[in-house]
């Protein structure tokens, strides 16, 4: 049975290191590639839901270097979102 629980706990590992770099390579993108995230095809409720779940994932890991940078990535989403629906 101990065998088993090592197995669970390397398993629960793998399972966090990928979720880690997962959320990591998408911050990269969306710091190399601001203009992309910001004119991108995808609809605004998806893009704001996207951006807070980055959001809580750095916060929980007090990465708060990366949370302000897709704070305010945020903010001109929805800066650019109410000048598109004001036209």
């Amino acid at each position: 049975m101990e065998n088993m629980d090592e197995l669970n706990e390397l398993l629960d590992f793998i399972k966090d290191a990928g979720k880690v770099h997962a959320y990591n390579l998408s911050y990269n993108v969306l710091k190399t590639s601001k203009e992309s995230a910001l004119d991108a095809r995808v609809p605004f409720e998806d893009k704001i839901k996207a951006l807070d779940v980055l959001i809580e994932f750095f916060t929980d890991t007090e990465e708060y270097e990366k949370c302000a940078y897709l704070h305010s990535l945020k903010l001109e989403i929805i800066e650019k979102e109410n000048e598109h629906s004001h036209t």
